[in-house]
């Protein structure tokens, strides 16, 4: 048997039994395991062994009868190389991307540092800060006014207003008919605020760095619940959530006040 050709099947993913089964199923055309065992030179018990495997990979079919011994037939060498080469080509390409992703990520010198807020403190704590500083606009997404009033954000906002900030609330459309929200809206006359069908979340966006995006949700395993979201001064986060809070403000309602 042509020992290169056994290497050569066993560099492209062979077994040393593998290569030789097959190679001796090739010359043979189809044959028992008797056969492809004295052809082979494989011991007889491995040649079953092997030619299960072989089957497996469907490079062999195999036909089992009652009256006669099993007999075996060798998949085409070219449709058995085809296949092969196609696994390859498709492991190559994903070793390239892959190890590609690793290394352009291994080049950058600066990564955006993200920061997760637990908590109703820290979370309207960060966007007090983050209203108090914008000077240009101050975009708000948040599930349900009450939250506005409730951290004291309703008196920077009309100030804010006055000093010609652009500013925006998009709320959702539950509660917005509670008298308690209706209140609030009155004392946002001047302040555009737009309704969505369904918001359960915060994103938080203005001419400053820092931005959040977030909600609230379960924190834990046990059900717990409570607000959390990721703050960033990385500017491709910034500007992803300011595409976002316009999309979703272009396709909101106007509230009624």
């Amino acid at each position: 048997m042509d020992r290169n050709l056994v290497e050569a099947l066993k560099f492209i993913g062979f077994s040393e039994y593998e290569a030789k089964v097959y190679i001796a199923l090739v010359q043979l055309g189809g044959g028992t395991a008797a056969e492809i065992s004295k052809t082979s030179l494989v011991p007889t018990n491995r040649v079953y062994q092997t030619l299960d495997r072989l089957q497996d990979k469907g490079f062999v079919k195999g036909q089992i009868g009652d009256s006669i011994a099993n007999y075996y037939v060798p998949e085409t060498p070219d449709k058995v190389i085809d296949n092969i080469e196609a696994e390859y080509i498709d492991k190559i390409r994903l070793a390239r991307r892959g190890l590609s992703a690793i290394w352009e990520r291994a080049k950058r010198k600066d990564f955006p540092v993200m920061w997760t807020l637990r908590g109703n403190r820290s979370v309207f704590q960060t966007i007090h800060e983050i209203l108090e500083m914008s000077t240009e606009y101050f975009y708000l997404a948040i599930d349900t006014l009450f939250d506005i009033q409730e951290y004291s954000l309703l008196p920077v906002i009309k100030e804010k207003k006055l000093e010609g900030v652009d500013i925006r609330i998009l709320t959702s459309f539950t509660g917005i008919d509670d008298p308690g929200e209706k209140e609030i809206l009155k004392e946002m006359e001047h302040v555009p605020v737009r309704v969505m069908e369904k918001l359960d979340t915060i994103w938080c966006v203005s001419e400053q760095p820092d931005t959040l995006l977030g909600g609230f949700g379960m924190i834990n395993e046990r059900g717990e619940k409570d607000f959390v979201c990721l703050q960033s001064s990385d500017k491709g986060f910034h500007d992803s959530v300011k595409l976002l809070f316009i999309s979703a403000w272009e396709n909101s309602t106007e509230s009624i006040k």
